[in-house]
């Protein structure tokens, strides 16, 4: 049996989770007209429980394709007259307002996941030769576009970070030909007993092209994640699971510097964060007298400056100017 006939047959069960009567009710109350109602309605769950599923149980680009297409199909299924047709959601919310973001509900966010999910892969906007070198766009699940948190979720969005991407390649890959070119005709200078040999500028206007395409994708906000993301590590991606590793070795840290010899696996590591991890860094060190060559590995991994630490724990701040009491009291 496929997995869209699985779900069928799940779908039909009569103890699917509802609305509670305290929501409809209140729904109701704000009339017809409202946001809500357009939004909450008992007969879209199904289509709720696909979207769940296309979003937290599909890994891969078939099955997450799968389950948005029966999203779809069931939402525009016959004797519905909802249809899922909201526009470029972009261009809608620029000409709405430059401030005010629109609360998508089911139907937007379903209809945004589909276009993302069959027009933003790489096939059709890739020149000949280079969707082969640029795979880690192509074809991924919805699951792995909202964790990863690496492209944009909107399809406009994506097809000019997509592009930038592009241009950044050839730019970098023009250069790296030049410098190679050069370097040749050097070895080949030395070899011959010439002393100088006439360059084409080609080194230049490559290292100019890509300097103009620098300048022109510093704005699309996707360059930071280009150069710094670990393509052989997903987890740098995952900021939430990067925090929960930063707050849990705080949390192992403190337990070994009190001579506690197990954490309980059941306990809120974020409460680390009620100090921070500056603040937690400098009572281990001051207070309980942990060594600094111990700290550093952990302040390392966190990214942290341990002199900063160091003098933010033992020197006062200085204000910038008198307190206001001091002031009228020298008067």
């Amino acid at each position: 049996m496929t997995i869209s006939g699985i779900v069928d047959q799940l779908l039909l069960s009569q103890n699917l989770p509802q609305f509670s009567q305290d929501l409809l009710e209140a729904v109701k109350s704000q009339g017809a007209s409202s946001m809500f109602s357009s939004h909450i309605k008992a007969e879209d769950i199904p289509c709720m429980i696909m979207l769940d599923l296309a979003c937290c149980g599909c890994k891969s680009w078939e099955t997450c394709s799968s389950m948005l297409n029966m999203a779809n199909k069931r939402l525009n299924g016959e004797g519905n007259t909802r249809h899922v047709h909201l526009g470029d959601s972009s261009k809608d919310a620029v000409k709405s307002s430059k401030h005010e973001v629109q609360l998508k509900g089911m139907m937007g966010f379903l209809d945004q996941l589909t276009k993302l999910h069959t027009q933003g892969t790489t096939e059709g906007m890739a020149p000949q030769g280079k969707v082969e070198g640029s795979t880690m766009y192509v074809k991924q699940s919805a699951n792995q576009c909202l964790t990863s948190a690496a492209l944009p979720l909107d399809l406009t969005s994506f097809q000019l970070y997509f592009a930038a991407v592009m241009d950044l390649d050839k730019g970098v890959e023009g250069v790296e030909k030049a410098l190679e070119n050069a370097a040749r005709l050097e070895r080949k200078a030395a070899f011959s007993g010439k002393k100088k040999v006439k360059l084409k500028p080609v080194t230049h206007s490559s290292m100019k092209l890509l300097m103009t395409h620098h300048k022109q994708l510093v704005p699309v906000a996707g360059l930071q994640a280009y150069f710094l993301r670990d393509q052989n590590m997903s987890s740098n991606t995952n900021y939430l699971f990067t925090l929960y590793n930063h707050v849990k070795q705080l949390a192992f840290l403190v337990a070994e510097c009190e001579s506690i010899e197990t954490v309980d696996p059941r306990g809120n590591y974020f409460k680390m964060l009620q100090e921070g991890p500056t603040q937690i860094l400098g009572k281990l060190m001051f207070g309980k007298k942990m060594p600094p060559t111990r700290l550093e590995v952990v302040a390392k991994k966190m990214k942290l400056n341990l002199t900063r630490v160091i003098v933010k724990n033992c020197c006062p701040d200085i204000p910038c100017r008198y307190p206001v009491a001091g002031v009228m009291q020298g008067k």
